[in-house]
This record gives C-alpha cells, structure tokens and sequence, in this order.
C-alpha cells in the first residue's frame, strides 16, 4: 500500500489521527469508548480524504482493502449514523480491523465485535463527537455557504483558494476567501485538538461559546469598540451575511419602512444587493438549508414585508466619505437607525415603493 504515495498520505493522516484520539481519549474507560474513537480516527481520515482533488482521492482508495475503503465510505457520510450498519452488524469484521488499527488486544477487538450493545454504545458515543471528528481541512469548510464548496476536480473553490496550505504557490489574496497560511492552517489544528478534549469531556458547546467570545472580544479591542459602551460584534459566515445581519436588527428595532443605503457598490459582493433588500443571495444558507436566492426570508415574509416595500440605493464609492457626517446627523434625530457593513439601514426614512436602483455618478 504504501508505495502508492497518495495511499501513504492518507494512511499516515489516519495514523496522526489514531494516536490523537488516543491521546485524548485516556481518561474514558470502557471497550466502548475505545470503538467509538476508533470510528472517529477514521472518520477524521475520511474527511481529510474528501478534500483532496479528485484524482488524489481515487489514487488513495485504489490502493486500500477493501474492508478499509468500505468503512471511509460508510463514515464519510455527514450526520446518517443509520447507514453505519457496516460496524454494528452487517459485517462487524471492519471494525475489528479498525479496532486493531486502534491497538487494541485481540481479546477485547473479539468482546466488542460480538457485542451488538457494545457496537451499538459506540456509535451513539461518536454521534456525541461528529462535530469535531472532521479533518481540520474539512473544519474551515463547514458552516459556510457553497461560495467555499470545493471542485472536486482541483480541490479548490471557486475562488482558487484550498482549505490548507499550498507550498509554491503565490497567493494574492481576496477578502472572500484566500488559501491557508502554515501559520494560520497550525492555529487552527491547535484549536481542533482543543475542541475534541472539550467535547470527550462533554464541554464542547461551553468551549464553543467561549472561543466564539474571545474572537469578538479581540476584534472589539482592535476597532476601539471596548471603550463604546453597548458596543457588541456579531460573527458571521460572511460579509454578505452581516449585511444581512444588519437589516435584521434594524427591521427588529423598528417597524418603520427601511431605507437601505448601499455604498460602494463596485467594492462588494454580487449578493449585497439581495441582502440589502432582505432577500437570500444564494440557494442556500450557511447553515444549509435550501432557498431561492432572490426571494425574501421568511423572517420578512412573517413580518409581512416585502424587497419592494423598502427604497434600495446604491452609492457609488465618490459618496463614500459622506457616510461620517451621515452618521453624525442621524445621531441628533429621534428615529433609529443602524449603520453596518456598508450599508446604512435608516427606518426613520419612508420611502416610496419600488425595485432596487443605483442612483447616477
């Protein structure tokens, strides 16, 4: 097997991951703890292995048993823990050969294979973990919207950019999505490992609160915001999504027709636009979900309102350096407003219906 390279790599990181999970794991007696992280070794190799470019992938799969390859495919799969029939009873023998992957004595590999309460055990403990048994590749393409999906074909995304490293290669960056530096790929392994000794000890919703405050925390520090009193920073998928966010709070705080004004529009995304007006930018969320891109949210439709009730203007980038003195003269009148992002949502205004436009140069 190894001397297929792309065959090694995969191996080796399966390997990485064995001794991680063992590591983590120590302190969690019982046979069935030590399945279950013997499921999330190879569900973290498996996650790795999705995103490599197709090819790679191929390689790699042509040059495991069978049994091995089965069980990548059978874990690989998102959150259907019922199609894991393949280690609790279909043909128990692949995770005995994972178990033995694991370093585990013969005696126990045949205690656990027998038992279906053990098997059974085991999997509902790895579905405890699922969120953290992902490659840290895998990790950074989560929880965003299909502007980050890979092509298979090159394992890169629409913007050039791969989830890890690439050596000899010049990246000029973008603000949407640019390829990972060692510096910030290492970071993000380090938090990986943390979130999966937080979640074998069953902390990982406390530890993800935590590490999600300490990042609004150090960019409210950056910007000055932690001398603003009420200041708070809201995280998001994307910059799309905070404009989004934006006319949210506004519509929220008010129950005026908004006014959003769009500056720079030469300077942002292709969905800024649909945000602006309260409707999806793309065909799903980053939360996953399928929708209409165009179309409003729900959230809108519940409050019964619609893109055409509200006046959309685009500025250009010239109109730009008004937003100060805009700022400082909605502060002095009594109707709310919001600034964000870019895009100034204004409830205070009442403006006429109608489709969004872009006023002249």
């Amino acid at each position: 097997m190894l001397a297929n390279s792309s065959t090694a790599r995969l191996l080796l990181r399966h390997a990485a991951e064995v001794s991680l999970w063992q590591r983590l794991t120590s302190g969690q007696l019982g046979l069935a703890s030590q399945a279950a992280s013997a499921i999330a070794a190879c569900r973290v190799a498996a996650s790795y292995l999705a995103t490599l470019p197709v090819g790679i992938r191929l390689a790699a799969v042509a040059g495991l048993p069978d049994w091995l390859a089965a069980a990548y495919r059978a874990v690989a799969l998102p959150d259907a823990f019922d199609e894991l029939g393949l280690l609790l009873g279909n043909s128990p023998v692949d995770l005995g050969g994972l178990l033995a992957l694991q370093g585990l004595e013969r005696a126990d590999i045949a205690r656990i294979v027998a038992s279906p309460a053990l098997r059974t055990e085991a999997v509902n403990m790895m579905a405890g973990l699922s969120s953290v048994a992902l490659s840290a590749e895998a990790m950074v393409l989560s929880g965003g919207d299909p502007r980050i999906a890979l092509d298979p074909r090159t394992g890169m995304n629409g913007y050039g950019a791969a989830p890890r490293p690439v050596t000899g290669e010049i990246s000029f960056a973008s603000s949407t999505a640019s390829s990972m530096t060692t510096t910030g790929f290492a970071a993000v392994e380090t938090l990986r490992q943390h979130l999966i000794a937080e979640a074998v000890g069953g902390r990982l919703a406390a530890a993800c609160t935590r590490e999600a405050n300490a990042i609004r925390t150090e960019i409210g520090r950056h910007l000055g915001l932690d001398q603003v009193p009420g200041a708070d920073v809201i995280l998001a998928a994307s910059g799309t999504d905070t404009t989004f966010a934006a006319l949210a709070i506004a519509k929220a705080a008010d129950s005026t027709p908004i006014t959003s004004l769009f500056l720079a529009p030469d300077e942002t995304g292709s969905g800024i636009p649909h945000a602006a007006a309260g409707r999806h930018f793309l065909n799903a969320t980053s939360l996953g979900h399928s929708v209409a891109a165009g179309q409003p949210s729900r959230a809108w439709a519940a409050r019964r309102s619609t893109p055409n009730g509200s006046l959309f203007a685009s500025l250009p980038a010239r109109f730009a350096h008004r937003r100060r003195s805009m700022r400082r003269s909605r502060a002095k009148s009594p109707g709310s407003s919001l600034v964000g992002a870019g895009v100034c949502c204004m409830p205070s205004m009442r403006p006429r219906p109608g489709p969004a436009h872009q006023l002249p140069r």
